[in-house]
């Protein structure tokens, strides 16, 4: 599937690369499994950054998906926090 419409990524630097790696994988099935044809997604690590590319249809959905992502990401760092 190509979408032509609009992209972004976003690097989100961590304490470090044993963190990168657990938000890493904690994201790994929301990212296979996009919800919407609208969107697609990759994420990656390099060193202690998670690095998320998104491909969108449309501003939109593009918003909806980073949202999406950006509070996956804040909720595993928290929770990370507590152990």
């Amino acid at each position: 599937m190509i979408l032509q419409g609009v992209e972004i990524q976003i690097e989100v630097e961590l304490d470090g690369q044993e963190e990168a790696e657990i938000v890493y994988g904690a994201l790994k099935p929301e990212i296979k499994s996009s919800p919407s044809s609208r969107t697609r997604s990759w994420v990656k690590i390099k060193d202690k950054k998670l690095i998320l590319e998104v491909e969108a249809r449309d501003s939109t959905s593009l918003r909806a998906a980073v949202n999406s992502y950006l509070r996956w990401i804040n909720l595993s760092c928290q929770i990370l926090e507590l152990s």
